[in-house]
């Protein structure tokens, strides 16, 4: 999964979100609002990791016991990016 745009990824008032820049301003007019470890995944994405990539790199920054909330997390913004038909395969 890559993204279709570039997104700047800055804090807000304790909330993070997520605006495409560039080319993508112009398909994309959305802002995404996340949490801290929702901005983490989103980086991780961004990055071009795949959703094993960052299960894997979430797992080493809060660590196993979380697995089934971090596995939910990545799913959730997976299926919003997908949704708004932010990504490619």
């Amino acid at each position: 999964m890559k993204l279709k745009f570039h997104f700047e990824l800055q804090s807000v008032a304790g909330t993070y979100v997520a605006v495409a820049t560039g080319k993508g301003s112009e398909n994309f007019h959305g802002v995404i609002k996340l949490n801290e470890s929702g901005a983490k995944i989103f980086s991780f994405l961004q990055d071009g990791l795949s959703e094993q990539q960052t299960l894997e790199s979430m797992l080493k920054i809060y660590g196993s016991e979380h697995q089934e909330d971090i596995q939910s997390d990545i799913q959730r913004i997976t299926s919003l990016l997908h949704k708004n038909n932010l990504v490619t395969e």
